[in-house]
């Protein structure tokens, strides 16, 4: 997606603002993510909007 940011908290990223919901409509089961550096800028942000179990 041209034009959004990693510095963007993920919330205020579209792709990543629809993995919820796109999870509970079953989609997918599992998000693997290769490199999260990709994902967002620091693992305090990715551990903010993970949840285990």
């Amino acid at each position: 997606m041209t034009g959004v940011s990693g510095v963007l908290p993920l919330q205020d990223r579209p792709a990543v603002a629809r993995l919820p919901a796109d999870a509970k409509a079953g989609k997918y089961k599992v998000l693997l993510v290769y490199r999260p550096d990709r994902l967002a800028r620091s693992v305090r942000h990715v551990l903010e909007h993970t949840k285990f179990g």
